[in-house]
C-alpha cells in the first residue's frame, strides 16, 4: 500500500466487553499500516445487557434517532458531513440497521462493507424479514463475516463473491484466560462459595446471559438429575440478565450464581470444572471454553451463533440430542471415560491455536488491506 493514510469508518450500535480487546488492537495496528480507523458508536445503544463499555475505546458518539415501523425496529445515524469521506464504511449487518446503511449507499463517497454472522443457523425469519436481509446484502460491496461457515453460507445464498468476503475468525480473549491460568502468582479474583481442595466434587458451569432462550431452566434440571446420582455435585451459573431472580428462586441446593464473569475469573473457574453446559444457543462461549480448556456440552438443535462451527464433537466438545437425560450421560462419560478426556484436552489445547484476539485483528486488516488497495489499484 503506498503512503497516503486511508479513513475507515467503523459503524457501531454498541461496545460490549468481549469486543474491547480487539477494538483497542485494531486501532493500534490499523496505525502501523497507513489505515487510520475511527469507531463511531451509536448515541443510542441497543440491547445493552450490562456490559456497555464504549468508554474503553477511543470513539465518537454519532447522534441516532430509532424508528419503529410495525414490529420492525430501524436506527438512522445521522454522521456529521465530514464522516462521510472514508474510503470504506463498516456497519454491523442486521435489519435494524437498513436506513443507516440506506444512508450511509446514498451519501457516503467510500465503499460499503458488512460485518457479523453472515448466516443465522435456526432462526425463523418472517417473509418481510428474509426479503429485506436480501435487499440489505445486495447494498454491500465487501463483508467481514465471522467464520468460515458464515462465508459458505454468503456464497451461497447472496451475490458476494468469494474475495468479496473475508473471515476474521472471531473470537474473544483467548490469551487473557490462557495466560492466566498459566501464572503461578495470578491471584484469586473471584471468591468461589466452596474450597478448591475438595476432591470428591463434581463441577460443571453454564456460561450465559441469563434470559430464556438460553435455556437456563434445563441447566437446573440437568442439576437435579446429577444431584441424585452424585449429591455433593455443584453447578455455577456465570452471567447476568433478566431472569436471574427467577432462575435464583427456583434452583436447588449446590447452584451457585457467580454474575457476570471476566477472562481471570473464567481462568479460576477452569480448574474446578470439568465441563461448561450450554443447552441453549452458543456463541463466543466456545472459544472462551477454548481458553479454559474446559469441553462444552451441548445440542445440535439449536440456535446457535456461527461460532459453533469451530466445534467438533469428541474432539473439543460434546453434542448430544436436546434431552437433559442426554446432557446427564454426556456429564458422566466426560468425567469417567479416559480416552475421551485425552481426545478433549488435545482438541481443546489445538482449538486454542486458532481464535484470539491477534489472528482476528490480523485477519481483519489484512482485508482492509486488500479492499484499499482494489479501491485505489
Amino acid at each position: 500500500m503506498s503512503s497516503k493514510v486511508h479513513q475507515v469508518h467503523i459503524f457501531q450500535n454498541r461496545i460490549p466487553e468481549y469486543r474491547v480487546p480487539f477494538f483497542l488492537q485494531l486501532i493500534r495496528n490499523s496505525s502501523n499500516r497507513d489505515v487510520d480507523v475511527k469507531i463511531l458508536i451509536s448515541s443510542k445503544p441497543y440491547q445493552n445487557r450490562g456490559d456497555e463499555a464504549a468508554r474503553f475505546v477511543p470513539h465518537e458518539v454519532i447522534k441516532t434517532k430509532s424508528l419503529r415501523i410495525g414490529k420492525l425496529n430501524f436506527d438512522i445515524f445521522l454522521p456529521k458531513l465530514k464522516l462521510l469521506d472514508a474510503e470504506l464504511y463498516v456497519v454491523e449487518f442486521g435489519i435494524r440497521n437498513l436506513l443507516q446503511i440506506l444512508f450511509l449507499k446514498i451519501f457516503g463517497r467510500g465503499h460499503l462493507a458488512f460485518w457479523g454472522h453472515g448466516e443465522e443457523r435456526g432462526r425463523d425469519f418472517k417473509k418481510v424479514e428474509l426479503i429485506l436481509r436480501t435487499r440489505i446484502l445486495s447494498l454491500g460491496d465487501y463483508f467481514f463475516v465471522y467464520t468460515k461457515s458464515g462465508k459458505d453460507f454468503l456464497i451461497n445464498n447472496s451475490n458476494f463473491k468469494n474475495e468479496q468476503i473475508f473471515v476474521v475468525n472471531n473470537s474473544t480473549d483467548t490469551e487473557a484466560i490462557a495466560s492466566a491460568k498459566l501464572s503461578p502468582n495470578e491471584k484469586p479474583s473471584l471468591s468461589l462459595p466452596f474450597e478448591f481442595s475438595d476432591q470428591s466434587a463434581v463441577t460443571v458451569a453454564a456460561i450465559s446471559y441469563l434470559e430464556k432462550s438460553k435455556k437456563i431452566t434445563t441447566v437446573l434440571e440437568i442439576h437435579k438429575r446429577m444431584r441424585e446420582q452424585i449429591p455433593n455435585f455443584r453447578t455455577l451459573i456465570c452471567g447476568e440478565g433478566p431472569e436471574r431472580q427467577f432462575l435464583e428462586s427456583i434452583s436447588g441446593e449446590g447452584v451457585f450464581y457467580l454474575g457476570r464473569v471476566s477472562p481471570h475469573d473464567l481462568a479460576q473457574i477452569s480448574k474446578v470444572v470439568i465441563a461448561v453446559v450450554s443447552p441453549g444457543p452458543v456463541g463466543l462461549v466456545v472459544t472462551d471454553s477454548f481458553a479454559m480448556g474446559v469441553p462444552i456440552i451441548t445440542s445440535i438443535n439449536q440456535n446457535h451463533g456461527p461460532e459453533f462451527s469451530y466445534l467438533k464433537n469428541g474432539y473439543n466438545s460434546v453434542i448430544v440430542q436436546d434431552s437433559p437425560s442426554m446432557y446427564v450421560e454426556a456429564i458422566n462419560r466426560v468425567m469417567k471415560e479416559t480416552e475421551l478426556q485425552k481426545s478433549l484436552q488435545f482438541g481443546l489445547a489445538k482449538s486454542l491455536e486458532n481464535f484470539n484476539i491477534d489472528i482476528m485483528t490480523e485477519n481483519y486488516l489484512a482485508g482492509l488491506e486488500e479492499i484499499l488497495g482494489e479501491v485505489h489499484g
